[in-house]
């Protein structure tokens, strides 16, 4: 489904056990251009939280 953003945010974070944030962003993003273009709706809070803090180079916990 991929407007489960549950789904996605388990993807993210396994990329992210296994060290390849470069993927976990681009199911991010991938994510926030479909939801924004098809339901025109913002990103989860969840999400969002995990995006920050992949950014901010915190990827667990």
């Amino acid at each position: 489904d991929p407007y489960h953003d549950e789904v996605h945010c388990q993807l993210m974070g396994w990329h992210l056990a296994a060290g390849d944030k470069v993927s976990a962003l681009r199911i991010y993003t991938r994510y926030l251009d479909t939801v924004a273009s098809e339901l025109e709706s913002p990103s989860p809070t969840q999400m969002r939280e995990l995006h920050k803090r992949m950014l901010m180079g915190k990827e667990t916990g």
